[in-house]
């Protein structure tokens, strides 16, 4: 269950309503008749990377639809990990919306965790997403590909330092 831990505030709202057309498009698109529809499953260097060049070369030709797929509604660069641990620089400050980069650079945002791949009928199933209070803010739901990129990375690796995790 992904849940939303981030402060209230004006772009984390355009961001869920952003998130919200794009699920709506996204149940829409299921079809085969659209260009080639690239997903990409993990927000980390690689995977915004990707969604981000792609988006920028296929995607403005009209050749693909890149969909980003993440659990988490930001991305945080994680080597300055050491410096918001030690408290030398707020994350909230250096974290990136995925969905206002998916805005800037013409791909999809769809939050949620990958409960499921179905190879045989080409689609994934992510999760319902919810609130900090437990509330749904989007149901389960499938979203279709014609690529699937698997871009989840690592676990970062904390060394037991008490506070870092």
């Amino acid at each position: 269950m992904a849940a939303i831990d981030q402060p209230a505030g004006t772009t984390t709202q355009r961001a869920q309503q952003a998130q919200r057309a794009h699920h709506a498009q996204s149940a829409q698109r299921m079809d085969k008749t659209a260009a080639h529809r690239v997903v990409i499953v993990g927000g980390g260097v690689g995977g915004l990377g990707l969604a981000t060049r792609l988006s920028e070369s296929l995607g403005r030709a009209g050749l693909a639809q890149i969909v980003l797929v993440d659990r988490w509604p930001t991305h945080f660069w994680k080597p300055l990990l050491h410096e918001a641990a030690s408290g030398q620089l707020d994350p909230a400050t250096h974290q990136l919306q995925y969905a206002v980069q998916a805005q800037r650079h013409g791909f999809e945002f769809e939050q949620g965790e990958l409960t499921e791949l179905n190879r045989a009928e080409r689609h994934i199933t992510l999760s319902a997403l919810h609130d900090a209070d437990g509330r749904e803010i989007l149901p389960s739901r499938q979203i279709a590909f014609d690529t699937l990129v698997l871009s989840m990375g690592s676990v970062t690796q904390y060394f037991g330092v008490p506070g870092a995790a």
